[in-house]
């Protein structure tokens, strides 16, 4: 027989939240934005084929649409009637790969650059088509924001194709600033680290930067940059002159475009009393030996188990850290024959330990239940909580969630589960693209807000 331990939550939710104000560091430059961001010059936007001002640069198959990228005249985007590929009536999971190749050559004019300049970034099945996906790489460098993606189903058949690359590329691969010259331009304007300043430098790459009708190519070193309170940028620095083209957030903020609910429980918004909620996925010490609760809260110890019980806000998916307060723990005895109800309250954890826990849990556990093969939240998920500080926000690393300044009485949003589950789509954006291989996740901020919301 087994003795149960009851793992149970009470969680009162307990906010008035308005929307947070975003950071505002002196602007550094006019390509540089009050968030720290440094974005790159943009020439236009991808237009249809139709518009006569953009010429196609390279033949499209017969029967087919374009849209095309007006600095570059490539092919954004194909579609039309579905292509063939020579010798290939049907695809499957064993020949899903040596098709794709086989398109690369015979469609080779269209595309725009031979297949050994591509290298193989991705290769996923939806059903009965596959997405595959290669990034253009110079001189062994990969080519940052370039792509070449091909949709083909089950039947053979090539429904779409894009390929963003640079047919054209002319730069000098010789570096000739030092690391410590990269790493001060990299955080130029940030609270970033000391300690980057003595990292290496990472594989140099080629970065495309579109000017007035024209592309010009840099040399840069992409440097991961974290700064002080956690937030994460990718920043391009030029190798050749140490000139920071380009910066992008890989942390995204709950921002104004999300308003944290006030005074609301854990079902309505008119309950009067605390709502007690079991806590799954919850890692539970018993005489020493390991357990993870089930999703009713339930620990099964062996049967005659007894001794010292001990857990805090950490399991699998989840683990709940107070950056500058005392985290909660749970310590009791469990008896032969009895069963311990280990119950969470004021008196051993803080209300937004047991909110951002549960609530975690319960995103992940929801997101399963839809897709049981979706695994790219299959990480113990870090989310700190800081209480000090005079800045309320909220931010996504992807498998990190920090909350700032969550002491501010007028802004509670670690207490509202609107914002959490906000940051985890943020997180579930970045992690899925990684899977799928694109290394910094989503990176269009656009989408990443739209489908976090």
């Amino acid at each position: 027989m087994h003795r149960v331990i009851t793992v149970i939550i009470s969680v009162f939710i307990a906010a008035t939240a308005t929307p947070a104000n975003a950071q505002s560091p002196t602007s550094l430059s006019q390509a540089r934005t009050t968030d720290g961001a440094v974005r790159l010059p943009t020439e236009g936007t991808p237009v249809s084929l139709s518009d006569r001002s953009v010429p196609l640069r390279v033949p499209l198959p017969e029967g087919m649409q374009a849209i095309v990228d007006p600095a570059t005249g490539m092919i954004h985007r194909a579609f039309g009637r579905p292509l063939r590929i020579d010798g290939y009536d049907a695809i499957d999971d064993g020949n899903v790969r040596a098709a794709a190749e086989a398109f690369l050559r015979q469609y080779r004019a269209s595309i725009g650059v031979p297949p050994e300049e591509l290298r193989l970034q991705r290769l996923t099945r939806v059903r009965d088509r596959w997405y595959v996906t290669w990034q253009q790489v110079y001189d062994g460098m990969p080519v940052l924001l370039s792509e070449v993606e091909l949709r083909l189903f089950a039947n053979g058949n090539v429904t779409a194709f894009g390929a963003n690359v640079f047919p054209r590329i002319q730069i000098d691969a010789r570096p000739a600033i030092s690391a410590s010259d990269a790493w001060s331009s990299a955080g130029q304007g940030l609270a970033a680290e000391q300690s980057m300043r003595k990292a290496a430098l990472p594989q140099p790459a080629v970065l495309p930067v579109k000017r007035s009708g024209q592309v010009d190519y840099h040399l840069v070193y992409p440097l991961a940059v974290t700064e002080e309170d956690g937030r994460r940028w990718r920043s391009c620095v030029d190798a050749a002159t140490g000139e920071l083209l380009w910066r992008y957030s890989r942390s995204f903020d709950a921002g104004e475009e999300v308003v944290a609910h006030g005074g609301v429980t854990l079902v309505h918004p008119h309950e009067a009393e605390l709502t007690d909620m079991p806590f799954a996925d919850m890692f539970v010490t018993v005489d020493g030996h390991p357990y993870v609760s089930d999703r009713n809260g339930h620990v099964a110890p062996l049967s005659g188990a007894q001794g010292d019980v001990a857990a805090t806000f950490a399991g699998p998916w989840c683990a709940v850290n107070l950056v500058d307060r005392e985290n909660g723990a749970f310590t009791g005895t469990l008896q032969t024959g009895q069963q311990l109800d280990l119950t969470w309250d004021d008196q051993n954890s803080h209300r937004f330990e047991r909110i951002l826990f549960y609530h975690t849990n319960r995103n992940r556990r929801y997101l399963k239940e839809i897709d049981p093969n979706f695994d790219a939240l299959d990480v113990q998920m870090k989310v700190e909580v800081e209480f000090d500080g005079q800045q309320p926000n909220a931010y996504s690393n992807g498998d990190e969630v920090h909350f700032l300044a969550v002491g501010d009485p007028s802004m509670r949003m670690a207490a509202a589960p609107i914002v959490l589950y906000h940051e985890l789509g943020h997180s579930v954006n970045t992690l899925m693209y990684q899977q799928l291989g694109v290394n910094d996740g989503m990176r269009n901020m656009v989408c990443q807000e739209g489908t976090a919301d």
